[in-house]
């Protein structure tokens, strides 16, 4: 992975290592999503997380870097694949700590609308177009979620919250688009 990230290697160790990382992510992520995993693998998970983040700020370089190999073509998809697993890191973090089905989906619906304004406002400040394309879509996500799952299945406060969760992180959102850093 360090080799594959490095300056001057060929573009097919980086199409490897994206590979296993890739592979890495969906054997973490059916360990982690079960409610009963076990401690030691949301461990593992938070690791591979944190490899795959790192993988990702190696090898896509500086804000407006010219592309110039495999590496930073693929580095989006490490980035998405290293947020999977730490969404389901936190999403079965969540499920522990909290009993209550509707407080554990309103954590969910935290949990996005939080990393959807997190990531808009990494990808506009620091000018990287995959971020805040990501940070977007989990957006777009947390809108379906609280449109077709929060607003059948929850009621009272937990749906007051999702909503309001929802209105602040749009409003988050939008006005970081709007400001020039």
């Amino acid at each position: 992975i360090w080799m594959a990230a490095g300056k001057g290697h060929p573009s097919w160790s980086a199409g490897c290592a994206v590979f296993l990382l890739a592979t890495a992510a969906v054997r973490g992520l059916l360990h982690v999503i079960e409610p009963l995993a076990p401690a030691h693998s949301l461990f593992a998970g938070a690791f591979l997380a944190a490899i795959l983040l790192f993988h990702y700020l190696r090898t896509e370089g500086p804000a407006g870097a010219s592309p110039s190999a495999l590496p930073h073509y693929l580095a989006p998809a490490v980035l998405v694949a290293g947020l999977l697993v730490l969404f389901g890191v936190l999403r079965t973090g969540a499920h522990r700590l909290f009993l209550d089905p509707a407080i554990f989906q309103l954590s969910q619906t935290g949990i996005l609308t939080l990393t959807a304004t997190v990531l808009t406002f990494l990808g506009h400040a620091g000018r990287r177009w995959s971020v805040k394309s990501i940070g977007l879509t989990c957006m777009a996500v947390s809108l379906v979620k609280v449109g077709l799952s929060d607003m059948v299945q929850l009621s009272g406060i937990p749906l007051i919250s999702s909503v309001v969760l929802l209105g602040l992180s749009s409003v988050a959102v939008s006005v970081i688009l709007h400001r020039r850093f």
